[in-house]
């Protein structure tokens, strides 16, 4: 089948990246083609500063290859980012300006999958586009695959948005949830029945992501605790500083040294590293402490001992139900005072590895039926 992937923006996080290059992965393995939309629609009515800002230095830096690459600032910055999208997952500009979907290209294509990432998350997406508004009279397959609302509640969706999606539900050949709550926001919502399935990155194995480190040459890291942050606070910096000295590891952090326009002193130190880089500090790390939810889902994969610590901005609800499937909710905190030595000590991949492998059959099996149906 030929496949149109809607999610977030291609832009520079990592996690967006990765789940969309692993749903990807998936549906070539099972011997169909996929596509994923670039740049994704955007949200002009709530989406914040900071996100609306995120989108446009993606489409700057886009943008910026075409042109003239070797002179414009946003194409130095995120000049690994965009080899990572250029390399390893077939993108199409489907949406255009005014968010207009390319409805042209939409007749090439057998199915649509919505997912994964906050797709549903009203204060980041307009629900009625990814609900599909714009093909609902078309008899394209339409799936949702692990998509997120974020949080456990739904206080972001208005009464008559709520009325409009719960129509373009109805029209969905199956519906997956990346969260437990999800399926409650489904069933009372939307009166529509819903899978709980793995994030899409879950669905390939360590292997996998060592093949994409191996292919820059990398040596080992040594002695090193992976810290992931998102939002830089005083109190996840007491839980770094804690840890570190606890288990006698060296912090490190792969992202910019520095925000471009405004602390830079140099352009270098703005230059996100290569997704590469970004994964081998997971794969070589002693220990994690994230506040991200594919920085916990990394950790996992590559079996290292970690700290989740909450994210209330981005979503709480997000964390607790991944974790609650590992049965690892003791590895999730909200402040350093919850550190002891349990959480600092060893976790037993074994058994997290046959829960995972139990939640991939289901997962996949999803998928095929959707598909096939």
């Amino acid at each position: 089948m030929n496949i149109l992937i809607l999610t977030h923006h291609l832009g520079m996080n990592y996690g967006c990246l990765l789940q969309a290059y692993a749903l990807q992965q998936v549906l070539v393995r099972m011997k169909h083609q996929a596509v994923t939309d670039r740049f994704s629609a955007e949200y002009e009515v709530s989406l914040s500063t900071s996100y609306k800002m995120r989108i446009s230095a993606s489409k700057t830096l886009f943008q910026a290859q075409k042109l003239c690459p070797w002179k414009r600032p946003q194409f130095i910055i995120g000049h690994k980012i965009s080899h990572f999208i250029n390399e390893h997952i077939n993108t199409i500009d489907f949406f255009r300006a005014r968010n207009s979907p390319n409805l042209k290209a939409l007749k090439k294509f057998d199915a649509i999958i919505v997912g994964s990432d906050q797709v549903w998350r009203a204060l980041y997406k307009d629900p009625l586009i990814y609900f599909l508004k714009f093909a609902q009279d078309s008899n394209i397959k339409k799936i949702a695959y692990a998509a997120s609302f974020g949080v456990d509640h739904w206080d972001e969706y208005s009464d008559s948005v709520t009325e409009e999606c719960r129509c373009l539900a109805s029209k969905f050949t199956g519906i997956s949830v990346r969260e437990d709550s999800g399926v409650e926001l489904c069933k009372k919502h939307l009166l529509a029945e819903s899978t709980h399935v793995l994030d899409p990155t879950l669905l390939l194995e360590s292997s996998d992501y060592n093949k994409l480190i191996e292919d820059e040459g990398f040596a080992p890291l040594a002695n090193s605790m992976m810290c992931y942050i998102l939002d830089s606070s005083n109190e996840k910096q007491v839980v770094i500083n804690h840890v570190a000295s606890s288990l006698n590891l060296e912090p490190l952090e792969i992202m910019p040294k520095e925000t471009y326009g405004v602390d830079s002193s140099s352009i270098d130190d703005c230059t996100y590293p290569s997704v590469s880089a970004w994964l081998r500090g997971f794969r070589d790390a002693k220990f994690v402490i994230t506040d991200s939810f594919h920085g916990t889902v990394f950790a996992i994969i590559f079996n290292v001992p970690f700290i989740a610590i909450v994210n209330k901005k981005r979503g709480a609800a997000r964390f607790s139900s991944l974790l609650k499937m590992f049965n690892l909710e003791h590895r999730l905190i909200y402040s350093a005072d919850e550190i002891n030595d349990d959480i600092l000590g060893e976790v037993d991949f074994e058994s997290v590895n046959k829960i995972k492998k139990q939640w991939y059959n289901k997962s996949i099996e999803f998928l095929r039926s959707s598909l096939s149906n």
